[in-house]
C-alpha cells in the first residue's frame, strides 16, 4: 500500500496567505490518514517553525519561485511544479492542498488519499489527471 503525501504551497510576503497555510497544515494534521507525510513548500519558514518536526518544510528561494513562475510569471505554475516536485521520488501518492483548505471531519482527507490511489501521474510523458475533492487538488501515480 503507497503512502500519501500531502503538500502545501505558500509563498509571498500576504500574512493571510500564510495563516490560511497554517490552518490547512493543522487540518492536514488533525485528520490525514496514519502514515501521511505533510510538506509544506515555502519561502517563509520561519512562520512555521512552531510545527517543529511534524511537517517538513522545503524552503524555496527567491530564485526558485522566479523559475517555477516561467518566463511570463504564470501565478498558477508554481502548483505544477509543486506537483512536479513532491511527486519527484515516486514514493507516495500526492495530495496539493490549497491554502485555504479546512475540513472538519476525518473523511473529507480520507477520501482525497483514498481518490488519489485511483489516478495516475506520468511524468514521464506529462500526462496527469487531477481531481479536485472537497477543495483538495489529488494527483496519484501507480
Amino acid at each position: 500500500m503507497t503512502s500519501t503525501r500531502f503538500g502545501i504551497l505558500a509563498y509571498g510576503p500576504r500574512g493571510s496567505l500564510h495563516r490560511e497555510a497554517a490552518v490547512a497544515l493543522l487540518t492536514l494534521h488533525a485528520h490525514a490518514p496514519p502514515g501521511s507525510e505533510i510538506v509544506l513548500l515555502t519561502d517563509r519558514p520561519d512562520h512555521y517553525r512552531w510545527f517543529g518536526n511534524s511537517i517538513t518544510i522545503d524552503r524555496l528561494t527567491p530564485a526558485t519561485v522566479r523559475a517555477w513562475r516561467g518566463p511570463l510569471d504564470d501565478q498558477f505554475r508554481p502548483s505544477l511544479e509543486a506537483l512536479r516536485l513532491l511527486a519527484e521520488d515516486a514514493a507516495a501518492d500526492i495530495v496539493l492542498a490549497d491554502t485555504d483548505t479546512m475540513a472538519r471531519r476525518d473523511d473529507v482527507v480520507h477520501e482525497a488519499a483514498d481518490r488519489v490511489a485511483d489516478h495516475l501521474l506520468l511524468v514521464v510523458v506529462e500526462i496527469v489527471d487531477v481531481v479536485e475533492v472537497e477543495g483538495l487538488v489529488a494527483v496519484g501515480h501507480s
